[in-house]
Order: structure tokens, then C-alpha cells, then sequence
């Protein structure tokens, strides 16, 4: 490593520069200790400039002032700019306790973006002001850091801002030496000046902090979130080869030669086949989109703008931003087809694709923070799970893809690099990242799945050891006892949850790790508590009142498509459920998962529907007449994985009724289930009896949740009542929707009485400080409901050609308001033996709203007013017919 020392020449304050009576009393800082090594450089100009550019992977250049004697407190003065790069961490100003620790706390300037933080640890950001873009190459910007050793506090000031616009209360001290960096050693490129760097010494002021919230951008492209795209050269532009591709099939259908070429592209589009997506035939079509809108030039140079994925070409969200490494995972099917070699991929080795791959790969790379972390919503700078955590699945595909590929040959290294990064930042002990991968389970498992493939890579026997000790972490915290996963302080059946088995089965088949099979065994075992089905077996209802992060319809069978949207004859008429070629392979390896398999496709229908895809070709490249964006993850061009079966297993046609028959609240006919988990305060509590099956949810409402009765089942019958989380669908209880529901409590308490038998008490009581009770009691055949207040709300689930008759015998078409003693529902389809009487023991007024869709059925809130002042008392029961 080279070393030069200099003294720096003094120059005059920037007229910038914010001066007060300690700024006026400030010493310029002249001697420097300017170290670098191979592609890096570090200067200083004559009249006082410190220049260091970093365009090393192994070694980041700096300069640093060393004081006579420790410091307590004073103010550090500098004016810096970046001068070229990705835009991202501009520079570092780090400070190094005297103290035997060695602790070093710093400033890290990123594009938009300031941290101030001990070394290697996430700490306080402040973003820039609204309208201030000070951190354009080659703009100047001044900083002044206030610290004081003794009050364990540090502030920074920015330009004129009066106001300190971020604070640290952790440092240590006192401080015997400073350090300038530009850039670290994962992201190469950056380089960046300083000049006028000062100290004062003596006491500071602690002043309140003005922080400045980050920047919303615009529903539509500003400059100031994204620089305009401008025009490519040829070299750079990627010429759209769709064409060319549905061209090969016809022309190669009988050829000899490209017989092993057709299998490999049958395999490939076997979902698409299937009519289960078009991930195939939208990665193709979308690729010259996307590849194109990688900038190919500064600022922001590899950054990935299409406003396609999370995001939409004419609607910005909020995370469609250059700072979120989220919108660089659809990269990944760049890096796919570029390193393809396959007769019928016209891009593999395109000239221009690599360029803008290269780009890309680069720009990933320097959005990594030098502790590992990757930003999302927080920009340049933060390290934030999800970002880090799916990254890192992309990282993996993208280094299998171009692995033996010259275009990769100068990066590998440095991707699995920071790949090592990634995960060990996330697997820090009791790190706000690893706490939030329990109470968010899914956002964690590309960290877990990350270690397990550096073992892979490198042989290193340490990645699975920190494979295996996540991996019995994950499932015994993420992972609640009862068996669902964690997702917002509460549950995710069906909803996000289903990204969480998504990648748990892709860990189950990449590790063949028996632990993963088992945590979706439990998912399932414990889903099959809040989900009931209609007689025909094959419609799922579900009570989401657990669900803490969505508001899911009370049925999990996916609505019909809307009209003109699906061509797809195979997909019109039996749409088909999310993440389904990935969800069936779970159900292939996990009985008590197949009862919620929606429409699978058998293995004699795929053969027909295959052989019919291609003989149609290319006609069937658009059975879906809208184009799917690479919006969410598995969807779209993103999706496209032809790694295994062509991601998807098929299963006979009758797998979900057999299932359904087996599941607990079918076949068991009486049990009382408590379930409380006390890391959410969450509580759960079953009920079967012959004639019915109840839900009840308790203890704490944490996100979207709510609380009271979940849903009543009838063997012979169906769903009766199925209540909402926070949404506007109807509920049960004091309110008629899930949202009033969620605003009036949070909390309720569970008191059990009048056991025949420990196992299966008589009676529930649901209580909250400012409602009165609502008490339960179970008979064999009558579910009996007492509410000590008036009016009722009920959630009646209601099917295609139901009848409602009231007590005097006329039909309700809930229409009208009507006063009845009793409803009786009569239910049409299979297998339906019985009705359901819901009997109110006295004169009441039924009031009910409009409808609201449930898949195929609906869920109306009838409001229950007995003509007497008091409460009311129903029973519910199934009657033969």
C-alpha cells in the first residue's frame, strides 16, 4: 500500500459554510496521510484538495489526520463532492476512539441520503430536503459535525440548514484520529474531492434536530426521482427479437437435430402450457423493455428504470425509486437469457445486453452498504430486510446464470463477496433486521436460502453451520407453535403466507432439508383450523380475522377473471391460484396441504394441454390477452424458472375432495382447541361439535386483526357466518365491518365455563373493557349466542340460489326490512343434506346491506334489532331434510 504525507495548504471558508463563534475559532487540519494501492488514488492538489477515487474491489483509498492529543468535544468542518460514480455512498468521514476498544463511529454520505452510525452498524439518517439536490456530481456540499464525548452525543449540520438534521447518542470517546474514504471495497468506481476541513475545539451545543422526511415521489417521472433516459447509441440498444423466437418452434417442429432444443423449451413453458401464467412468453416480450431501460449512462449508470416491476409505467410507487435494489431483481431474467445457450433464445450473447447487464450487475453492487445491507423504502444508504433478503435470491440465480460466462469473469468474485455480506449483516443475534424476520417470516428466508447456497459455492463448512443454526431459529420463532407463520404480529393463511411456502419449498427442494417439509406440514396441519368447505369439497373458506398485514376475501378458490382479460380456454372457466406450480409440488410432498389445492391440473389433462399449446404455436404465445408487467415477485418475466418441471407438478383430479375429507374439522366430529400465542398474545379457540364448527379469536389485535367470532360451520350445510379483518366486508358483533370493528377494540379476553369435561366446556365468554360480553354455549346440535346489547350484526355467507325463509314462511330476498322470530337458509349444490335455522327466540328486525364478493359467493352483514329493548339470544342449528 502506498502512503504519501502532505500538509495541507490553508484555504478560505466556503462561503457556504454555516459560521458561528466555534466556526470563526476553527484550525484547519494540515497534515494527512494519503493511502492507496492498485486502481485507487488518493491526492491533494496545491492549493489543499484531498481527491480519492476507488476503483478497486479489494481496497478503498483514504487520508487520515491523526491529533496531537485526544479530543472530547468540538467541531468538525469539511466540504466535499463526488465527482464520478453510481451515485451511492459518496464518502465516509470515520472517527476513531482513543479508547482500548478501538470503537469508530462516522458519517456516511450517501446520494440522498446521511448516516451517522457506529462502524458497522446501522444508526440515524436524514434524507435531503425537499428540492435540494446536493448531492449532483461535482457539486460542492458543506458539513459540520458537532460532538461532544462527555454528553455521548454527536450532530451533523448540512449547508445552511440552522438546524442539526441528524443526531448519534452512542458515541465514544475521546477521538484520536479521522479518516476520509471514498467508496468501499464491494462497490468500485466512486470518487470524490474534499477541501476546507477544520476542527474547533472546546464545548458544544446540543440543539433539537429538524429532521427532514424523505422525498414522495410524483405519480408521474420527475427529474429529481429519475433523470430523464436519454437516446442509446446502437452499441447500447437491444433490439426486440420476439419475432425471431416464435419463429424457431414451426421451423424446427420435425427437425432431428433440435430435438433435444424442443424439450429443454417444452419444460420451459410447461406453466404456460398449463395455462397457470405466461411468465415465458412475457420475459421474452419484456426483456428489450427492460434491458433498455437500464441507464447506460451517469448519474444512476446501471440502475433499472422500466416502471414495470413494483411499480407501473403510468402510476410511480413509492418504492420505484433509484435508491430501492428491490426494482433490480427482474434483472435476473437478463442475466437468464444472456447466458442461455439454446437455438431458439436470440439473445444469448447479445452484444448490447451484455452491456447493459454489465451496467446492472455493477449498480447492484454499489448499492450494498459497506455492513452488508441493501436499501428499499429508505434509500442510498439504509439496509433494510427484504431488500437484502430477496435480493439475495436474485444473487444466487444471477450467479448460476453467468458463473462460466466471460461477461462475469471480473465480477464473481465480488458477487459472492457480497453475497457474504449480505447474509452475515442479516444474521447479526438480536438485530433489528433478524427481529424482523420474526415478526415478517417469509422476508427472512433468501438469508437462510443464501447461506445454504455459499455453502454450496464455496465449500465453506462455516455457511451451513449458519445454515442449520437459522434454519432451527427460523422454525421455532418464526414459526409459532401452533405451526402458522408469522407475518405483522399475527398470521397470513393463503396470503402472505404464500410467499413464505413458496420459498420454504423452494429451501425443501434446493436442501432436501426434512425440517422444511416438516415447518409446511405444521402450516398446513394449523391452517386447517380456520379454514372450512362447502359441501362440493372443492370452495375454501377461510376466517381471516388473524391476518394482521392483508385484508384477504373470505374465500381462498380465485374469483373468475374478469371479462376479456384470459383467452385461455384451460384458465376461463377454472382460474387457478397464486404460486400454483410451486403450491402443487408442496401438496405432492404434503398430505395435509392438498385440501386447499384449487383446480389442479392431472397428469392426462397436462399431456392434452401441452400437446395443445404447441401445436398452436405461435397463435397460443397470446392466449393471455393482457401482457403481464413484472410488478410482484413470481409474477410475470420474473417468474420464468425452468429449473425444475417447469415449476409446476401435477396431481389427479380428485386430490382436493379426498383431501377435504381428511382435513381435522370434516373428519373429527367434536374437540375444543386453545391456542394462544404469547410472543403476539394471540388466541385462537376452536370448537366442534356433530352439528356445527366455530372459530374465536382473543387476546390481542395487533395490524388488521380483529377480534370475536371467526366463522360458523354445519357438516351438511356449510359456512353460516364468516367475519372480516379490517376491511369494509361485513363482521360479526357491535359493528357491521371489519374496519369499525378494528377501531372500536384491540384487546379481548377468553373465560371458559361450565365444563361437562376439561376438554370440552360448555360455554365461552368473549369480554372487552368498553363492550358488553358476548357468551358462547355448545351444545351437540345449537350453537347458542347471548349479546347483553343491541343491535347484532351477523356475516350470513351466502351461495348461488340460496333461499331465505323467515318465520311466517315468505322468502327474504334481503331486500327489505323484515321482523321475524327465525331464518331458515336452504342451501342448493352437492352434497348439501341439510338447512340452517338461526332461531332468534323473539320478535326482531332484519336489516341487511349489499353484498360483497367472495369468489364465487357473497357475504352479506344483516343487522339483528329485537323489538324489546335488551339483548338478543339466537341459536343456530343444521335441520334434515
Amino acid at each position: 500500500m502506498h502512503i504519501h504525507k502532505s500538509s495541507i495548504l490553508i484555504t478560505a471558508l466556503s462561503p457556504l459554510l454555516l459560521l458561528t463563534t466555534s466556526a470563526l475559532a476553527a484550525t484547519p487540519l494540515n497534515n494527512w496521510t494519503l493511502s492507496a494501492c492498485a486502481n485507487t488514488t488518493a491526492t491533494r492538489s496545491p492549493d489543499g484538495v484531498i481527491m480519492l477515487s476507488d476503483n478497486s474491489p479489494d481496497d478503498t483509498p483514504c487520508a487520515t489526520f491523526q491529533f496531537p492529543t485526544p479530543v472530547t468535544a468540538g467541531t468538525l468542518h469539511w466540504r466535499a463532492r463526488h465527482l464520478q460514480g453510481r451515485a451511492t455512498l459518496v464518502h465516509t468521514l470515520r472517527l476513531h476512539s482513543a479508547l482500548p476498544s478501538a470503537q469508530t463511529w462516522e458519517v456516511s454520505v450517501f446520494n440522498g441520503a446521511l448516516w451517522i452510525k457506529k462502524t458497522g452498524e446501522t444508526g440515524s439518517s436524514a434524507y435531503v430536503p425537499a428540492g435540494q439536490d446536493w448531492f449532483a456530481i461535482g457539486q460542492w456540499a458543506t458539513f459540520r459535525l458537532a460532538f461532544d464525548t462527555q454528553k455521548n452525543t454527536a450532530q451533523l449540520y448540512l449547508n445552511d440548514i440552522p438546524s442539526p438534521v441528524v443526531e448519534l447518542k452512542q458515541i465514544t470517546g475521546p477521538i484520536s484520529k479521522i479518516t476520509l474514504l471514498a467508496g468501499h471495497d464491494i462497490a468500485v468506481g466512486n470518487s470524490a474531492e474534499f477541501t476546507d476541513v477544520s476542527f474547533a475545539s472546546g464545548p458544544v451545543d446540543i440543539k433539537p434536530v429538524r429532521r427532514h422526511p424523505q422525498p414522495n415521489p410524483a405519480r408521474a417521472q420527475r427529474a429529481d426521482d429519475w433523470p430523464t433516459l436519454a437516446h442509446a447509441p446502437a452499441e447500447w440498444t437491444v433490439q426486440d427479437k420476439f419475432a425471431q423466437f416464435a419463429a424457431w418452434w414451426p421451423a424446427n417442429r420435425l427437425n432431428p437435430e433440435a430435438q433435444k432444443a424442443r424439450e429443454d423449451l417444452q419444460k420451459s413453458m410447461r406453466r404456460e402450457a398449463l395455462g397457470t401464467g405466461n411468465e415465458f412468453t412475457s420475459a421474452v416480450r419484456l426483456l428489450p423493455v427492460i434491458a433498455n431501460s437500464i441507464r447506460w449512462e451517469p448519474p444512476y449508470a446501471g440502475a433499472q428504470q422500466s416502471h414495470l416491476y413494483r411499480s407501473s409505467p403510468d402510476k410511480m410507487t413509492p418504492w420505484d425509486r433509484p435508491g430501492n435494489t428491490r426494482i433490480m431483481e427482474s434483472v435476473t431474467l437478463l442475466a437468464r437469457f444472456y447466458a442461455l445457450n439454446q437455438p431458439w433464445n436470440p439473445y444469448y450473447h447479445d452484444s448490447a445486453l451484455g452491456k447493459r447487464l454489465n451496467e446492472a450487475l455493477q449498480y447492484w453492487l454499489a448499492l450494498q452498504t459497506p455492513e452488508g445491507g441493501f436499501p428499499e423504502y429508505a434509500g442510498f444508504g439504509s439496509g433494510e430486510l427484504p431488500s437484502t433478503s430477496f435480493g439475495l435470491m436474485c444473487m444466487v440465480e444471477i450467479y448460476d446464470s453467468l458463473k462460466h460466462d466471460p461477461l462475469f469473469a471480473s465480477l464473481s468474485s465480488r458477487w459472492v463477496e457480497s453475497m457474504k455480506r449480505a447474509v452475515l449483516w442479516n444474521s447479526i443475534p438480536d438485530s433489528p433486521q433478524r427481529r424482523q424476520g420474526i415478526s415478517h417470516a417469509n422476508q427472512i428466508l433468501g438469508v437462510i436460502s443464501g447461506a445454504w447456497h455459499l455453502h454450496r459455492i464455496t465449500g465453506e463448512p462455516k455457511w451451513k453451520t449458519l445454515y442449520d443454526e437459522l434454519t432451527d431459529w427460523w422454525t421455532s420463532t418464526s414459526q409459532s407453535k401452533e405451526g402458522w407463520y408469522r407475518e405483522g404480529g399475527g398470521r397470513e393463511d393463503f396470503a402472505y403466507s404464500q410467499v413464505t411456502d413458496l420459498y420454504g419449498d423452494r429451501l425443501a427442494i434446493e436442501t432436501r432439508d426434512p425440517r422444511w417439509t416438516e415447518s409446511l406440514r405444521r402450516q398446513f396441519v394449523a391452517a386447517q383450523y380456520i379454514v372450512v368447505y362447502e359441501m362440493d369439497k372443492k370452495t375454501a373458506i377461510i376466517d381471516a380475522t388473524g391476518h394482521a398485514r392483508t385484508t384477504p376475501s373470505a374465500s381462498i378458490n380465485p374469483p373468475p377473471a374478469p371479462p376479456g382479460t384470459v383467452t385461455n380456454p384451460h384458465q376461463i372457466n377454472q382460474p387457478r391460484q397464486r404460486y400454483m406450480g410451486w403450491f402443487s409440488h408442496i401438496a405432492a410432498i404434503v398430505p395435509e396441504a392438498r385440501a386447499f389445492v384449487i383446480n389442479p391440473v392431472s397428469p392426462e389433462k397436462a399431456t392434452v394441454m401441452e400437446k395443445d399449446f404447441f401445436a398452436r404455436w405461435p397463435a397460443s404465445l397470446a392466449w393471455i390477452a393482457q401482457p403481464s408487467h413484472v410488478r410482484g415477485a413470481q409474477k410475470g418475466a420474473y417468474a420464468w424458472d425452468d429449473a425444475a418441471n417447469g415449476t409446476y407438478w401435477t396431481l389427479p383430479d380428485d386430490t382436493m375432495p379426498k383431501a377435504v375429507e381428511q382435513t381435522i374439522t370434516w373428519k373429527e366430529s367434536r374437540f375444543t382447541k386453545k391456542f394462544r400465542d404469547d410472543m403476539n398474545e394471540q388466541e385462537l379457540s376452536c370448537v366442534r361439535r356433530p352439528g356445527y364448527y366455530a372459530t374465536f379469536r382473543s387476546g390481542l389485535a395487533n395490524g388488521r386483526q380483529t377480534l370475536g367470532l371467526g366463522l360458523v360451520w354445519i357438516p351438511g350445510f356449510g359456512t353460516v357466518l364468516v367475519s372480516a379483518n379490517d376491511t369494509p366486508r361485513p363482521a360479526f358483533g357491535w359493528h357491521p365491518t371489519g374496519a369499525e370493528s378494528r377501531r372500536a377494540f384491540r384487546r379481548m379476553q377468553r373465560t371458559w365455563s361450565g365444563s361437562p369435561s376439561p376438554e370440552n366446556p360448555a360455554q365461552l365468554i368473549l369480554s372487552s373493557d368498553n363492550l358488553p360480553p358476548i357468551k358462547f354455549g355448545f351444545r351437540d346440535e345449537m350453537l347458542t349466542i347471548r349479546a347483553e346489547g343491541a343491535p347484532l350484526h351477523l356475516p350470513l355467507f351466502n351461495r348461488k340460489n340460496e333461499k331465505w325463509t323467515l318465520s311466517n314462511g315468505s322468502a327474504w330476498t334481503a331486500r327489505e326490512v323484515v321482523t321475524t322470530t327465525s331464518l331458515l337458509l336452504q342451501r342448493a349444490g352437492t352434497n348439501v343434506t341439510h338447512d340452517a335455522l338461526i332461531n332468534f327466540g323473539q320478535p326482531v328486525t332484519l336489516t341487511a346491506a349489499e353484498p360483497v364478493i367472495a369468489g364465487y359467493d357473497q357475504v352479506r352483514s344483516v343487522t339483528v334489532t329485537p323489538a324489546k329493548s335488551g339483548g338478543v339470544e339466537m341459536t343456530i342449528q343444521r335441520i334434515a331434510r
